[in-house]
């Protein structure tokens, strides 16, 4: 799950979430997250929810659900299964 150490950077480019600022201040800069800068065993998800009316006249709502896990590679992580 620490592949992200070992993949090509591109210095300036923005490529997956690992290099934004938020990943480098939240995720790596807190000790209780990540001791010494190094995810290590520790997994690192994201959760997403979004509501919607699909018949307006109706009092039922839907809320689907993404759950994201940010130590997979780009392409597993993005994939629909």
């Amino acid at each position: 799950m620490s592949w992200w150490r070992e993949r090509p950077v591109t210095q300036g480019v923005y490529s997956d979430v690992y290099d934004g600022t938020w990943f480098k201040q939240s995720i790596l800069g807190d000790p209780n997250i990540a001791p010494s800068g190094d995810l290590g065993r520790n997994t690192v998800l994201g959760f997403s929810g979004d509501g919607m009316n699909p018949m307006k006249d109706k009092p039922y709502s839907t809320w689907p659900l993404a759950l994201i896990c940010y130590n997979l590679p780009g392409h597993l992580r993005m994939a629909i299964c």
